[in-house]
């Protein structure tokens, strides 16, 4: 089985994310520029109960993972699909991170993989 999920992206600003970013559950893709490649690339992938917290707790003073940080100190997108059912997100996670393997990710979802779209 294939789940279709509908992609939405918004530049990683804080005004942004607090108003098109809703308080749902889903999965995400910190996609920042890669200057030497002039191409946007996918640095952390994951999935969260609400979405516009855990990207505006990215954004934060508090923020542990210092990849993440210095990443978001230059031109990056919040990329995410809204997942209601917890099963299916933390599948989309694992898939997430197998297709990406991103660098600012410090472990692997534990979750089987579940195939989903990846774009709209």
């Amino acid at each position: 089985m294939i789940l279709h999920v509908r992609w939405y992206g918004v530049r990683y600003i804080h005004d942004i994310i607090s108003k098109k970013v809703e308080n749902k559950s889903g999965v995400y893709v910190i996609a920042c520029l890669n200057k030497e490649r002039m191409i946007f690339f996918p640095y952390f992938t994951g999935e969260t109960e609400n979405l516009r917290k855990k990207a505006l707790e990215h954004l934060s003073d508090y923020e542990e993972n210092n990849c993440i940080k210095e990443k978001l100190t230059g031109q990056c997108y919040f990329q995410f699909a809204y997942i209601q059912n917890e099963e299916e997100r933390k599948g989309a996670a694992r898939h997430l991170y197998n297709k990406y393997n991103p660098q600012c990710n410090t472990s692997i979802p534990d979750a089987k993989p579940l195939e989903f779209n990846l774009d709209n």
